[in-house]
């Protein structure tokens, strides 16, 4: 009886802590929309870096880093508005090996 009482015990509390775990993953993602993650591509941006310029007329390129890995962000790239006032980025490997940008949001500016 005492056994079957702690594997009860063992299985309530796996059950409980997968219970509250689960609202957090889900809401990590909830504001992203379906045409930029699908539930794997978008992260919070870990670091930023800029490109350096080959030649003296050349812009820098903001760079981006999350979980998923580093990519460039092309010029006047679409923007969109962070819901949690993070820098977040959406991103997929390429044939090549490459990452490259899906979606970028940025924190409003006020």
């Amino acid at each position: 009886m005492r056994r079957e009482w702690l594997s009860a015990l063992v299985a309530c509390t796996v059950l409980l802590v997968g219970v509250a775990f689960f609202p957090l993953q889900s809401k990590s993602h909830d504001w992203y929309p379906v045409d930029c993650c699908h539930g794997i591509d978008c992260a919070p941006v870990e670091y930023t870096g800029h490109t350096q310029a080959v030649t003296s007329g050349d812009i820098p390129q903001l760079i981006v880093t999350t979980k998923h890995g580093s990519a460039v962000v092309p010029q006047n790239f679409p923007i969109r508005e962070s819901k949690d006032h993070r820098m977040h980025a959406c991103m997929r490997r390429e044939a090549s090996g490459h990452m490259r940008i899906i979606c970028i949001f940025l924190p409003p500016s006020n």
